[in-house]
């Protein structure tokens, strides 16, 4: 059954200047002001009372978290301006010739509104769609908390809160000294992996991210999940700085220096914690105090995350809260149902979602760092072998071409588990359960000369992909990982290098997928989507894209400008139907301009004309179109324009339409 598709934005999709904090966030694409303001104090109320509000989770809700999500991107939240009254800068007095002038405009006036009001209406009507699809969704929080405290009686979310500060500034501090170790342990394998590679890609481009005068202005919870995995807080957590984009080169003190001349900027990040149930607070046994919090000595922090005298991996969450995802707050969801999810979890009792999205961040960093450098070295640990064989070729041809792939301002906005194939066939007959999870990330990638440095595309731009990720069919997961998903799935031991392809420890074949899951597929959401539902079984389905996030209507736009360019023009009716539609979808104009001016310097996926994700991309476009309810003349146009560019023909279009106008809102 397929459903159906809401709108949902916050606000408008500005470019981002900031680069100082941690991950890069401020590279994501995303709005100027988000629905969640922050406030200048914690919202949490006394346990007898609860202000939150917040949408609810079923009882499996992995987050919808970045893992790149890097840099998430920052959302500001400007003073606007007061609406009301407006001045009259011009009164005409009682003379003839102001009457007659009145009389003028007046008609003037009723000529422009008649011919106005039907697109304005039509606008309007995809907005309100739009800020009813944001509309608040009420939860209370405090009767899920109790369920923490009845396992932890000693949980205080108002102590958790302070160490989630602690964490901030520990996590901030170490991305702009460029130095790890000090915040490892409070982070998963896939949140550190995702900040490793964002440095080393930064350093690739001669960059390098700086901060000055960090203040975290608020830290709420959000919202709040009990799973049989973990229980997971989201913490919005508001905050200000002055960030800088200088010369890798450029030492802390002059970069902080910089960066104190640059003007402050706000933003608000959701960051998700989690811990195992069972785990229990214990008074001085935390990472925030540098204590070990299974055993509670020293802990120093290191490479590793194990403590030296028990043995606990302090970043698995077994024993205290780790940060598994940094999301962008327009990108924070609610999980969908994933397919076969009860059925892979009565035959692996260890199955993890979250685990699984955050071993899926940490091949996508992989993957980027591999290209960045024009080497799969790196991906030996997490790349199936035929996998690594084919990129390897593609990276081959590339630099016989004497070119490679830039990626500047690289950052994830959500990592999520979407599907899950248990017993599937792969190329040699085996039988295999298969991950499937979608990253959404933008990146201002550009394919350039093998020795440029620094040069980055016109624009960057949003894209969505589907890591394929697969294990034999008979495969369980080791009890105890947690979170810690770097480890050898076989003995659990650290990596000591990342082209190690084989585990030091016991010598098991990492890339060979055998005890862990490994990447085997990369793949275009609409060309996944399209493959997905044509193989999904009779009576199954698979999710339609959500076009309730801005960087679903990002990536659709830019797609289409790139088609617009695909034969070197655009005709003025193509420019203004994008430019209609960037109106529509509550984007600013300069990304279609931007796009229009240099898409051919940017590598962009497009789907193949007549293909069956090319038909999956415009059924994509017909939910947004009826966001409201139905399709104007304007979305008429600009549906059959696109279906013209991808040759999907005319009645398979009005059949979409048709489909979608028989879905009840």
């Amino acid at each position: 059954m397929r459903t159906r598709v809401v709108l949902a934005t916050v606000g408008l999709l500005l470019p981002v200047a900031a680069y100082g904090r941690a991950g890069g966030g401020s590279h994501y694409s995303a709005p100027s002001h988000s629905s969640y303001s922050a406030p200048s104090h914690s919202s949490y109320s006394a346990p007898s009372h609860s202000s939150y509000s917040a949408p609810s989770r079923p009882s499996y809700s992995p987050p919808s978290h970045s893992s790149y999500s890097p840099p998430p991107s920052p959302i500001y939240i400007p003073s606007g301006p007061t609406y009301g009254h407006v001045p009259t800068p011009y009164s005409p007095g009682s003379s003839h010739g102001g009457l007659i002038c009145l009389l003028v405009l007046l008609v003037i006036v009723i000529v422009v509104v008649v011919v106005a009001i039907p697109s304005v209406t039509s606008q309007t009507r995809t907005q309100a769609a739009i800020e009813e699809a944001t509309g608040p969704r009420g939860r209370d929080l405090q009767t899920i908390l109790d369920e923490i405290r009845a396992q932890d009686p000693a949980f205080e979310p108002v102590a958790f809160l302070q160490k989630v500060r602690a964490t901030f500034s520990t996590v901030q501090e170490s991305w702009f000294i460029r130095r790890l170790d000090s915040a490892r342990a409070f982070m998963s394998d896939g949140v550190l992996r995702r900040f490793m590679t964002q440095q080393r890609l930064m350093q690739v481009e001669g960059v390098r991210n700086a901060v000055a005068d960090m203040k975290i202005l608020d830290a709420r919870i959000l919202d709040v999940a009990v799973t049989p995995f973990f229980h997971v807080l989201d913490v919005a957590t508001a905050a200000a700085a002055r960030p800088l984009a200088g010369p890798w080169a450029l030492h802390d003190a002059q970069a902080r220096a910089k960066a104190k001349g640059r003007p402050a900027e706000r933003f608000t990040e959701v960051w998700t914690f989690a811990r195992r149930p069972g785990a229990v607070t214990k008074a001085g046994f935390s990472l925030a105090e540098g204590k070990c919090p299974n055993c509670g000595a020293p802990f120093p922090g290191g490479p590793t995350a194990q403590c030296e005298f028990c043995q606990a991996i302090v970043n698995s969450g077994h024993h205290d809260w780790v940060l598994c995802e940094i999301t962008q707050a327009e990108e924070h969801r609610l999980a969908r149902p994933v397919s076969d999810y009860a059925e892979m979890l009565a035959k692996d009792a260890e199955f993890n979602p979250y685990a699984v999205e955050d071993r899926a961040s940490l091949v996508f960093w992989k993957l980027c760092a591999a290209r960045a450098a024009s080497d799969i070295a790196g991906l030996a640990a997490v790349g199936a072998p035929q996998y690594r064989a084919e990129a390897g070729q593609k990276i081959e041809q590339t630099q016989q071409r004497g070119q490679r792939l830039s990626y500047h301002e690289a950052a994830v906005g959500a990592v999520e588990l979407i599907h899950l194939g248990l017993g599937v066939s792969d190329e040699g007959g085996e039988s295999v359960d298969q991950a499937h999870v979608r990253v959404n990330w933008s990146a201002n990638q550009a394919v350039v000369g093998i020795n440029e440095r620094g040069k980055p595309a016109a624009v960057t731009s949003s894209r969505a992909t589907v890591l394929t990720l697969s294990r034999p069919a008979e495969a369980q997961t080791p009890p105890g990982r947690g979170l810690a998903t770097a480890r050898c799935g076989n003995c659990g031991a650290a990596p000591t290098h990342d082209d190690a392809d084989r585990c030091e420890s016991c010598g098991v074949d990492l890339g060979a997928g055998r005890s862990d899951w490994v990447l085997t597929a990369e793949t275009p959401f609409e060309a996944w989507q399209a493959s997905a539902f044509a193989s999904a079984p009779a009576g199954g389905h698979v999710d339609a894209p959500s076009f309730a996030y801005p960087s679903e209507r990002r990536r659709l736009l830019h797609t289409m400008a790139a088609m617009a360019m695909a034969d070197g023009q655009v005709s003025g009716k193509e420019r203004n139907l994008l430019l209609a539609c960037a109106d529509r979808w509550h984007l600013p104009r300069r990304e279609v301009e931007s796009m229009l001016d240099r898409t051919a310097e940017v590598d962009l996926d497009l789907p193949a004309r007549g293909s069956p994700a090319s038909e999956a991309f415009l059924e994509g476009l017909v939910a947004m179109a009826m966001a409201d309810g139905r399709i104007d003349r304007s979305e008429d146009r600009m549906l059959r324009t696109v279906a013209g560019h991808l040759a999907v023909p005319a009645a398979r279009l009005q059949g979409m339409i048709n489909e979608a106008r028989s879905i009840p809102l």
